[in-house]
């Protein structure tokens, strides 16, 4: 646990500084997934968070599963909280972090989806 902890505080700050600077993550939010989800599920969710420079686009069938994963993903997050508070061990804990990375990818998702813009061709116009 100990070990988990300082390998991923210490590769988080890099990739929360990139993160800062080149994607639409923010710092913050890669901080808390480099540390819940690892830093390799933080570097996957910053690449999908697309570019600062760039307007997030998306189709409406794209942002309604989104949306839609993003709900369920919090009943998915909470068992997994609720296995790990019941454990006595490490594994326990991880399965806190996890649950806990998990809730917080679901908030992103929304706030992703709500930010960005539909397509005019998903609405019919031209």
């Amino acid at each position: 646990m100990i070990l988990y902890l300082s390998v991923g505080t210490y590769l988080s700050l890099p990739i929360a500084y990139w993160a800062n600077e080149t994607k639409n993550m923010g710092y913050w939010w890669a901080l808390f997934f480099s540390v819940t989800l690892t830093p390799v599920g933080c570097y996957m969710l910053a690449r999908l968070s697309g570019d600062k420079s760039d307007e997030i686009v998306m189709p409406f069938l794209t942002q309604l599963i989104i949306l839609t994963a993003s709900f369920l993903v919090h009943g998915i997050a909470l068992v997994m909280i609720l296995a790990g508070v019941h454990k006595e061990n490490e594994w326990g804990w991880l399965l806190v972090l996890a649950g806990m990375g998990l809730a917080g990818a679901g908030i992103f998702g929304a706030q992703l989806v709500f930010s960005s813009r539909a397509t005019d061709d998903d609405y019919g116009m031209r």
